[in-house]
This record gives structure tokens, sequence and C-alpha cells, in this order.
């Protein structure tokens, strides 16, 4: 399981350095910002799914979305007793 996490990230930094290069140098920034965002996204779903995270095991932006509103959600509750469910 960790050699294919590292074998993951490792494609993602070729992928980034790769890419990267052509769009930096045509000057497309914006294109290389939606690039990074979509490439840190699907290994970050790869990861998960590797390493068996049960919020990105299921590789939907509402799980992981749900997971990350998780302090809010404690901290509602117990500042003003409820809590977004």
């Amino acid at each position: 399981m960790g050699y294919i996490v590292i074998l993951i990230l490792a494609v993602y930094v070729v992928l980034l350095i790769v890419g990267g290069k052509q769009l930096i140098r045509k000057k497309w920034y914006k294109d290389l910002v939606v690039y990074i965002v979509l490439l840190t996204w699907s290994t970050t779903i790869a990861v998960g799914m590797a390493m068996d995270w049960p919020a990105v095991s299921a590789g939907t932006t509402v799980a992981l979305i749900n997971k990350s509103m998780e302090p809010l959600r404690n901290m509602m509750h117990a500042m003003i007793g409820w809590g977004i469910d």
C-alpha cells in the first residue's frame, strides 16, 4: 500500500512538471491553476482510495466537504446548541 501511494505521488509530480511547463511556456496561467487544482483533486482521491480513507473512498466532493465541515459542526453545536446535519 505504501509503495502505491509513493507511485501515485511520483506520477503527480511528473505530471505537474510536464503539464505545468507547457502551460507556463504558453503563458496560460488560468489554465495552469485549473490544471493544478484538478490534478491535486484526482491525486487526493487516488491516495484516499489506496489508503482506504472512508471519506475519500466514495470519491465524491460531498463526502470530503462533509468531513471537512465536522469541526465547524462541532463548534456550532457547542456555541449555540445546534449544528448542521
